[in-house]
């Protein structure tokens, strides 16, 4: 895949992202990580930025299906 169109579909997806992977805060870190290196002048960054610190704590504690 060509890197412009590896943007434009992680760009496509980036507000889905930040909500449908709600439930799995790695996929969804890697996700915006990724997106925030290819695109780092996106409209989206203020978001990206703001959700991340989130959802790199979920992603270090235990996932839904474990025990607490």
């Amino acid at each position: 895949m060509k890197k412009s169109t590896k943007i434009s579909t992680i760009r496509s997806k980036v507000p889905k992202a930040i909500y449908a992977n709600s439930n799995k805060p790695r996929e969804a870190v890697a996700e915006l990580e990724l997106f925030a290196q290819l695109d780092p002048n996106s409209a989206h960054m203020d978001r990206v930025r703001e959700v991340l610190p989130v959802l790199r704590q979920r992603a270090a504690g235990p996932s839904p299906s474990e025990p607490r």
